[in-house]
């Protein structure tokens, strides 16, 4: 796959988990995007897993759990072996392929946040048309506590923070080498709680920005 996402690809993402976390006759889910996220790249990593191993790695009820298996399922993505557990589909493997191609979402403790604190790399996806500002307080209003923003595009750039602050040089060496093996995007240092699949759900929303832009601006 080339250094460039093309847009209906990455946003591929974004309209399938938008169909599988959509409320059905005003029904609240117990799960978000973020662990719909989670949930694929722990069943490719780790499937098949049963419901109850399933909702203490997501961090749902296992009620929610299951419903989260039959959404996915009836998206294609996921079959279930009654003893095993659920796993993948051939279409499932290609939505985790994808996901891990454009996103990815680690635990950090580099210190430009306070803890517990990720990092999250969002991979041909550039924000600098738009005040930082803007980026940041997205990002705190989906539950983050804190977030550093900067942008990779060949050199890193830390948009919001003078170039001679004593951080700029760590958080722009930082910011290349998680966008690492990708050459262009957006890196974002978070301090959120509730563990990655709140990680993920940020990362989630800053995609579902970004396809909106550049879909229909």
């Amino acid at each position: 796959m080339g250094d460039t996402v093309p847009v209906q690809d990455k946003c591929a993402i974004v309209d399938t988990v938008s169909r599988i976390v959509k409320s059905r006759s005003g029904a609240r889910l117990g799960f978000h995007e973020g662990h719909v996220l989670l949930g694929i790249i722990l069943l490719e990593k780790e499937g098949p897993l049963g419901r109850k191993l399933l909702y203490r790695k997501l961090g749902v009820t296992e009620t929610s759990a299951r419903s989260l298996v039959r959404r996915l399922s009836a998206q294609g993505l996921v079959s279930v072996d009654r003893v095993a557990g659920a796993f993948l589909t051939e279409r499932g493997e290609e939505a985790a392929r994808l996901i891990r191609g454009y996103i990815k979402v680690e635990r950090n403790g580099d210190g430009f946040v306070s803890s517990p604190s990720y990092v999250i790399a969002l991979r041909d996806t550039l924000f600098n048309d738009e005040p930082v500002m803007n980026i940041r307080d997205m990002i705190i209003s989906s539950g983050a506590r804190e977030a550093v923003v900067a942008y990779v595009d060949g050199e890193a750039s830390v948009p919001g923070l003078p170039p001679q602050h004593s951080l700029y040089r760590r958080i722009a060496e930082a910011a290349k080498k998680y966008m690492e093996p990708w050459s262009r995007g957006t890196v974002v240092f978070t301090s959120i709680d509730g563990g990655l699949s709140e990680a993920y759900r940020v990362a989630y929303i800053l995609l579902r920005h970004r396809c909106w832009r550049e879909r229909y601006c």
